[in-house]
């Protein structure tokens, strides 16, 4: 899903798998980085992008506040701001609790 964060950082590294980033640049084009096992991107605040598989699997370690919704500026188009077993935000410290 498109998105962005208006107030945070995000890193993403790749463990296992590929990953690719799309990113939206201002003028609306499209640019793509594939990522490989080992490698890291950080997605600066405000930056629009949209995390894929590039394989079956792919393992990534998200680096980001504790309180920083997954989806960013399209949780509200997602619903994924309330966990779908309640009425709990869906932060990594929310995550964590519920496993």
């Amino acid at each position: 899903m498109w998105h962005h964060h208006e107030l945070e950082d995000e890193c993403f590294y790749v463990v296992q798998g590929r990953m690719r980033m799309m990113f939206r640049d201002p003028d609306g084009s499209v640019h793509n980085v594939d990522f490989h096992e080992g490698e890291l991107v950080v997605v600066p605040r405000g930056t629009e992008h949209c995390p894929a598989a590039l394989t079956e699997s792919c393992h990534v370690l998200l680096v980001e506040r504790s309180e920083t919704v997954n989806t960013g500026s399209a949780a509200d188009e997602l619903g994924d701001h309330v966990h779908e077993q309640g009425s709990v935000p869906l932060t990594k410290r929310t995550l964590k609790r519920l496993d």
